[in-house]
């Protein structure tokens, strides 16, 4: 295969090579043999092979990468003390605490709570209890959207 964007003024050999890229049938051909051109096109050779290689970003990518924070609802509780929030086992394994372990109860931004972990069973996936008298003198409502993280 030549294409000559130029006229031709010489005549001289060529060389001319075939490379299979992931089905795709790539020719490479026009260099004169001998020249640095050649010897620039096998280095360009080399480079596709190694592309040929290294997987896709999209593959490396596959490991899920751990959960850091989850949004919550915050429903109010009295039974509970003051500093404890109860969550469900399900939602403690995912932002990674367990029983007694700080985690942090965020509302819109702005209201910070630290608590220390309770794990009950019967508790939905996606809400966690709290006491309801630090809530209400902080201005937080019954069934509030909030984000629980996990403290250090």
């Amino acid at each position: 295969m030549l294409i000559f964007n130029e006229p031709v003024k010489y005549l001289f050999s060529l060389k001319q090579s075939r490379i299979i890229v992931r089905g795709f049938e790539m020719i490479y051909g026009g260099e004169e043999v001998g020249s640095s051109r050649s010897k620039e096109a096998e280095k360009k050779l080399d480079i596709v092979k190694l592309l040929t290689i290294v997987p896709p970003a999209s593959e490396l990518k596959q490991a899920k990468a751990k959960v850091v924070e989850r949004r919550v609802r915050v429903i109010y509780d009295d039974q509970l003390s003051k500093d404890v929030v109860r969550i469900s086992q399900e939602l403690a394994s995912e932002i990674g605490v367990s029983e007694g372990d700080l985690v942090e109860v965020v509302v819109g931004g702005k209201k910070k709570f630290m608590y220390k972990v309770l794990i009950a069973s019967g508790i939905q996936f996606n809400t966690v209890l709290c006491n309801s008298e630090e809530l209400k003198l902080n201005g937080v409502a019954n069934n509030s959207i909030a984000t629980i993280r996990r403290k250090a």
